[in-house]
């Protein structure tokens, strides 16, 4: 069971794996998931803490973090740098003939090392060359139950200038999902706030897809999967960073703005704003779904209304 996946937004940067939960307990005994060799080993108080990095001759690599402790050639390896800098808290980097690994070895015990709230494996994959974070559930997905769709709380909507409005408001303002009809006018921009769960866990997750439409067309989607780690910091651009700090929530945006150059989001010739500009009825549609296939779609209804 997971206690966080993938691209979770968080302040500055997307969560850039998954936190396997190990029962509140650290010792537990972690496998490499694939082979490789040991590419590099930290250990330190903050961060990571206790990690190893397992480089794949498939051109990925894979970080097993927050460890007690390390299988018995990997701690000879740590000791020795630790022995040459004269501190515990240190790091060494391996040839790929030091510590060839073959998939389903051992290699740790797991731990609360590091900047952890609590005992849990956080597992990352990435593309060697570049450093892209890859949603590990891509390949691990079949060792995780998950039949729990995401879940649709709120949207806010962004009114683009003076004469745009909705439900009387020309300020952003937030409203729930439901059979509510909703005035508006003018050039529009929508976020959803929508958190994914998992079988039997409480825990809030991130959403991996998100498609948005407006009378059947699509207007905007999100892939959450592929992000390089320069774009890391845009997470403050798609969602909503001021109303997250103020209040702890994340509305992701619908729309995509001039200085958002996120790979994983795609939005119409509009940028995903969407026109309101004829007294008629509209509708938009959100789905949501996760990498299982559980889906969730929510409705918004709007009256096109001119202000006189």
């Amino acid at each position: 069971m997971l206690a966080g996946n993938f691209g979770e937004p968080r302040p500055a940067h997307f969560h850039g794996g998954i936190d396997v939960k190990t029962d509140r307990q650290e010792g537990k005994v972690i496998y490499a998931i694939a082979g490789g060799y040991v590419s590099r080993i930290k250990s330190n108080v903050d961060g990571f803490g206790n990690a190893i990095y397992i480089q794949q001759p498939d051109g990925h690599t894979t970080v097993y973090c927050h460890l007690k402790a390390f299988s018995p050639r990997i701690t000879a390896a740590i000791n020795r740098r630790r022995a040459q800098v004269g501190n515990d808290s240190c790091e060494v980097f391996l040839k790929a003939t030091d510590i060839p690994v073959s998939e389903g070895q051992f290699i740790a015990f797991s731990g609360n090392s590091g900047h952890s709230f609590g005992p849990h494996l956080h597992l990352e994959i990435r593309q060697t060359a570049d450093w892209t974070m890859l949603d590990p559930l891509n390949y691990l997905s079949t060792f995780v139950r998950d039949t729990t769709a995401p879940e649709a709380i709120a949207f806010r909507v962004y009114p683009q200038d003076t004469l745009s409005y909705f439900a009387n408001s020309s300020e952003p303002t937030i409203h729930a999902f439901g059979d509510e009809v909703f005035e508006a006018w003018g050039n529009l921009g929508f976020a959803i706030r929508a958190n994914d769960h998992m079988d039997s866990v409480y825990n809030d997750l991130g959403v991996r897809y998100t498609n948005f439409y407006v009378d059947g067309r699509e207007v905007f989607r999100s892939n959450v999967d592929n992000i390089p780690r320069v774009k890391n910091p845009l997470i403050d651009v798609w969602g909503d960073s001021a109303y997250y700090h103020k209040n702890k929530v994340w509305f992701l945006k619908s729309f995509i703005e001039p200085t958002n150059t996120l790979p994983i989001l795609w939005a119409d010739n509009r940028k995903g704003i969407v026109y309101i500009g004829q007294e008629r009825d509209y509708r938009l549609k959100y789905v949501l779904s996760d990498v299982y296939g559980n889906t969730t779609v929510c409705e918004i209804k709007i009256r096109g209304k001119r202000k006189i």
